[in-house]
C-alpha cells in the first residue's frame, strides 16, 4: 500500500487530479445510491406488506357483519368473496385453530409452496421454499364465539424481487457510466486547467536552453492562472532588464577599475626599472598614482552608496521644512565654489514635510548640484526653485551649462554611463552619481526628470508626494548666494 501511495505521488498534477476527482466522485456516486437502493428497496417491499394488510383488513371487515356469530359454514361461503378480491401471485387461507384449511383461494400460484399454520398473534416473515421462490408470508388471527382460526396470506415476491434487482442494475450501470466520463472529463478538466502551467514550464524551459526573451503567451481572461502567467511574464522582464543591467554593470565597473589599475601599475612597472633613481619621474609617477587611488576610493564609496540604496531594509524618514535643508547644501556648495551663484526659490517648501530623510535628500541635492558645477560654462548660474502643485512637490535644478545630447538621455541614469567619458574623466565622477540619486527618489516615491539642450543648459526636476500642500508662493529669489 505505501508503494503504491509512492507511485501515486510521482504521478504528474493532471493525473493526480484526474484520480482524486474520479475517487471522491466514485465514493460520492456509491453512498447516494446506496442510500437510494436502500430506501426504494424498503419502500417496494414496505408497498407489498402494506397491500397484504389491506387485504386482510378487507377480509375482517367481511366478517365483521356476522359479528361474534362467525362460524366454519360462514367462511366457507365466503369462498367467492375471496376469490374476488385475490391478487396475480397470491394464496389466501383460512385455517382453524388445529391448522385444517377451511377454505383456501389461489391465483397463478400453487397451493403446496408451504403448509397452511395456525397463528394467534400477527406474523410477517419471508421465506425462500426448496425452489429458491421468495414468499412473503402474513398470519393475522380471526376469533369469535363459534370459530378460531387465522386468516393466512402467501405472496410470492418474484416480480418485486425482479423489479428490485433491476433498479439495482440501473443504478450500477448508471453509476459505473459516470465514474467512466467523470474520470474522463476529470482528466481533460486537469489538462485545460494546467496548460497554462505546462505552457508556463516550457516557456521557462526554453528560457533555460535559449534566451531570456521568451515570454508566456496567455489568453487574459481574468482568473488565477492568467494572473500568474501575467505576472510570470512582468518577472521576466524585470529578470531580463536586470540581467542586462548587471552585465552592462559588470563590463562598465570592469573597465573603470581596469584603467586605474593600469595606470598605477604602469607607473610603478617604470618606478621599478628605472624611474625611482629620477626624482622628477619619481614624483610624477607617486602624483598620478595617488590621484587613480583617489579615483578608486570614489568610485568604491559610491559603490556602497548605490548598494545601499538597493538595500530592501531601506526605511523612507520625513523632513520637516526642506526649504532649509536644501539652503544649507546651497550655502556649502557656494563655500566650496565661490565664483558661482546659487538662486533659490523655496518658499513653497518651507511648510510642507517630504517623505525622504534629511541626510538622503543632501545626498541627492549633493549629486545634482556638484553635475551642475562639474559642467557649467561661462554662465556660473545654478536656479534651484520649489514649487508645491496637486501633484506634489517639486523641486527644479537648472544649470546653464554643456548640456546632455538628445540621444544620451535615455541612459543617463544607467550605472556608469557618462555622456563624452574623455570629457568626463576630465571632470570627474564616475558616472554613478544619478543612479544612485534616481534610486534614492524612488524610493521615497518619487520621480527624477531630466530635459536639457545642448551648450544650452540642463533643468532636473524632481517630484515628492506630500498629503497637504500648501498654496505656493510667488517665484521671487528669496535666498541668492553669488560672489
Amino acid at each position: 500500500m505505501r508503494k503504491l501511495y509512492s507511485h501515486f505521488l510521482r504521478l504528474p498534477i493532471k493525473w493526480k487530479l484526474a484520480i482524486w476527482s474520479t475517487f471522491l466522485l466514485t465514493l460520492l456516486f456509491f453512498l447516494y445510491n446506496s442510500l437510494q437502493y436502500i430506501v426504494i428497496n424498503r419502500w417496494i417491499y414496505g408497498q407489498a406488506e402494506s397491500q397484504i394488510e389491506q387485504t386482510i383488513n378487507d377480509i375482517k371487515d367481511y366478517y365483521s357483519d356476522k359479528g361474534n356469530r362467525l362460524n366454519e359454514s360462514d367462511i366457507r361461503h365466503s369462498h367467492g368473496f375471496l376469490k374476488d378480491i385475490n391478487e396475480k401471485g397470491q394464496i389466501i387461507w383460512i385455517v382453524d385453530e388445529h391448522s385444517n384449511p377451511i377454505v383456501r383461494v389461489s391465483n397463478q400460484m400453487p397451493l403446496n409452496v408451504v403448509k397452511p399454520e395456525y397463528s394467534p398473534i400477527h406474523k410477517i416473515k419471508n421465506v425462500i421454499n426448496d425452489d429458491d421462490t421468495h414468499l412473503l408470508i402474513v398470519r393475522a388471527p380471526l376469533k369469535s364465539a363459534y370459530f378460531t382460526g387465522t386468516i393466512e396470506i402467501v405472496r410470492n415476491q418474484a416480480p418485486t424481487d425482479e423489479l428490485v434487482d433491476n433498479i439495482l442494475l440501473i443504478l450500477f450501470a448508471a453509476s459505473l457510466s459516470a465514474i467512466i466520463l467523470n474520470g474522463l472529463g476529470g482528466y481533460i478538466l486537469s489538462r485545460q486547467l494546467l496548460m497554462p502551467i505546462q505552457s508556463i514550464t516550457e516557456t521557462m524551459q526554453r528560457i533555460h536552453e535559449e534566451d531570456l526573451s521568451k515570454r508566456f503567451v496567455f489568453y487574459d481572461n481574468g482568473d488565477e492562472l492568467s494572473r500568474l502567467g501575467h505576472i510570470f511574464n512582468q518577472m521576466m522582464n524585470r529578470l531580463e532588464a536586470s540581467f542586462h543591467q548587471q552585465k552592462q554593470f559588470v563590463e562598465d565597473a570592469s573597465h573603470e577599475l581596469r584603467t586605474p589599475v593600469a595606470i598605477i601599475e604602469g607607473h610603478l612597472s617604470l618606478l621599478a626599472r628605472w624611474g625611482k633613481k629620477d626624482p622628477r619621474v619619481l614624483e610624477e609617477s607617486l602624483e598620478a598614482s595617488l590621484e587613480e587611488i583617489r579615483r578608486l576610493a570614489s568610485l568604491v564609496e559610491e559603490l556602497l552608496h548605490l548598494n545601499r540604496t538597493e538595500d530592501l531594509s531601506f526605511k523612507s524618514e520625513q523632513t520637516q521644512n526642506p526649504a532649509a535643508v536644501i539652503s544649507g547644501v546651497c550655502h556649502d556648495f557656494h563655500s566650496l565654489h565661490p565664483d558661482f551663484v546659487f538662486e533659490q526659490h523655496l518658499a513653497s517648501l518651507e511648510d510642507i514635510s517630504l517623505p525622504v530623510s534629511a541626510e538622503h535628500l543632501k545626498q541627492i541635492l549633493i549629486i545634482l548640484l556638484d553635475n551642475a558645477v562639474k559642467y557649467s560654462k561661462d554662465d556660473k548660474r545654478v536656479v534651484v526653485t520649489g514649487k508645491v502643485t496637486d501633484e506634489g512637490a517639486h523641486l527644479l535644478i537648472q544649470d546653464f551649462g554643456l548640456g546632455i545630447p538628445a540621444e544620451d538621455l535615455p541612459r543617463i541614469f544607467d550605472r556608469f554611463y557618462r555622456v563624452n567619458k574623455d570629457r568626463s574623466r576630465e571632470r570627474g565622477g564616475n558616472g554613478l552619481g544619478l543612479s544612485i540619486a534616481k534610486r534614492l527618489i524612488e524610493r521615497a516615491h518619487g520621480t527624477i526628470e531630466i530635459t536639457s539642450e545642448e551648450n544650452e543648459g540642463t533643468t532636473i526636476t524632481l517630484t515628492f508626494p506630500i498629503e497637504k500642500p500648501n498654496a505656493a508662493a510667488p517665484e521671487q529669489p528669496d535666498n541668492l548666494l553669488h560672489p
